[in-house]
């Protein structure tokens, strides 16, 4: 299956990417399965990516921070 999709990756990944960006929580969440799968599924082939796709994943990692630190200060604020 990589190979077959491998020859795509230069348009799909930068496309996943962008849709993460979208303010769509459940269509963020799809991308980033759907790149997980590339990444799992077509090693080889997504390597040229790999910066952006960690970049990507460290920016959504930090923001599951904050909004973790949001919820337990407001659940601090009604107790």
């Amino acid at each position: 299956a990589s190979e077959r999709i491998g020859k795509f990756l230069g348009q799909l990944v930068p496309l996943l990417i962008q849709n993460t960006k979208s303010g769509d929580d459940n269509l963020r969440d799809d991308c980033l399965q759907a790149i997980e799968t590339l990444v799992i599924r077509c090693p080889r082939e997504v390597t040229p990516f790999l910066k952006s796709i960690s970049d990507l994943c460290l920016e959504y990692m930090k923001l599951e921070n904050v909004l973790e630190e949001q919820g337990s200060d407001m659940e601090e604020e009604e107790e």
